[in-house]
């Protein structure tokens, strides 16, 4: 395999400026010219790798999904068939787990998606995918629950981990953490009934 084209190299390197400028000074305050800056050429010579500045947003969110998916997927690569949704809890609500600077995308993306219709639908994207993740290892564990408790099962513990990552990020302790997979834990036993 050849090396990366000159034209990707310069993509992602615009690309990896971009999301560095976005985790310092904010998604909303980053503009093209802070970019331009950092990759060393003008601001017009951006335009001939990405179309807008919204292309630079989504491009950011995908890479991000992206890494967060293979991350995701590495640690269900890493758990055995043995109580393999108690492995995944215990590793998803671990503050290991919660990487600060997706989180803090994350909160920048809230922000701007009230006024960018498409940032919103990006946004989905990220929460769609953990929902899928999360539903179909719940649903493989419990394959005799009902479907309509183990979508909503599977909600509410979305929403748990959702909320664990704020907490962790504003470092307010492990006790939250614990509680929170305790919780996730505890609505993981009624499909069992």
């Amino acid at each position: 395999m050849g090396r990366p084209s000159l034209m990707v190299q310069r993509k992602q390197e615009i690309l990896s400026a971009f999301a560095s400028c976005c985790l310092e000074k904010g998604l909303a305050v980053t503009t093209l010219d802070d970019v331009a800056r950092i990759v060393g050429v003008d601001r017009t010579t951006l335009y001939n790798y990405y179309d807008s500045r919204h292309e630079l947003i989504a491009a950011v969110v995908e890479d991000f999904v992206a890494k967060y998916t293979d991350r995701v997927n590495a640690m269900l690569d890493a758990l055995s068939d043995d109580d393999r949704i108690e492995q995944l809890l215990e590793y998803a609500f671990d503050t290991d787990f919660l990487d600060p600077e997706f989180a803090a995308l994350i909160d920048d993306l809230f922000v701007l998606s009230r006024q960018e219709p498409q940032v919103f639908e990006d946004l989905r994207k990220i929460y769609r995918m953990l929902d899928r993740v999360m539903l179909r290892e719940i649903a493989r564990a419990f394959p005799n629950a009902d479907e309509d408790r183990v979508r909503s099962v599977t909600y509410a513990i979305c929403q748990l981990l959702s909320g664990s990552s704020v907490y962790a990020e504003l470092n307010l302790g492990n006790s939250r953490m614990e509680a929170a997979r305790d919780a996730a834990k505890a609505l993981l036993h009624t499909l069992e009934r």
